[in-house]
């Protein structure tokens, strides 16, 4: 478990972050305050046909993730 802190220091509000992982991708646990009501983790990092997707579920009505961020333009060549 990893306790988050304010990166600004303007706030004493902090938040756990817990990891899961497996075949299928790392879920982001940002404990209950934080969850979405059916995927339950807000953040997960997936291989989508072999490019790394950021996943994320910012809105609790919708059971559509919000935001899917490939991250493959990234790729070095060396």
């Amino acid at each position: 478990m990893i306790t988050i802190r304010d990166i600004y220091g303007e706030s004493d509000e902090t938040f756990e972050v817990l990891t899961y992982g497996d075949s299928k991708g790392i879920e982001i646990d940002l404990g209950n305050k934080y969850r979405h009501p059916t995927s339950g983790a807000a953040i997960l990092l997936e291989n989508q046909r072999g490019n790394p997707v950021l996943v994320v579920w910012a809105d609790p009505e919708s059971e559509e993730p919000t935001h899917q961020i490939e991250l493959n333009k990234l790729r070095s060549e060396s």
